[in-house]
């Protein structure tokens, strides 16, 4: 689980879980923003580490994924839905989500 601001609710600065589950069979996280059944595929389950971060700065968390391959960010953006890449860090680096102004190691 992913803790996080996943939704722009009315009942102010709550904070939320997105579950996120390996498919083995397409090798993809999946992401479930409850209490919604549908998952979001994103990022490589085998390499990339799922991660709670704000990116696009709306107050929202973003799915995101760490690749230490690459040592790139992969983000879908809460604020209109696109897709982007940010290149930062080292194939040994580990990983730290921003919530709400507090930094901490992302889950593994």
């Amino acid at each position: 689980m992913v803790l996080g601001r996943w939704s722009n609710s009315t009942s102010g600065n709550q904070l939320g879980l997105m579950v996120v589950r390996k498919n083995t069979a397409s090798n993809q996280w999946e992401w479930y923003r409850l209490p919604d059944p549908t998952p979001t595929a994103w990022g490589v389950a085998d390499t990339d580490v799922p991660v709670s971060i704000d990116a696009d700065g709306d107050g929202q968390n973003d799915i995101a994924v760490y690749r230490r391959t690459d040592q790139n960010w992969y983000i879908i953006f809460s604020a209109n839905g696109a897709q982007g890449s940010y290149s930062y860090g080292t194939a040994t680096g580990v990983p730290l989500g921003n919530l709400q102004g507090l930094v901490f190691p992302a889950p593994f």
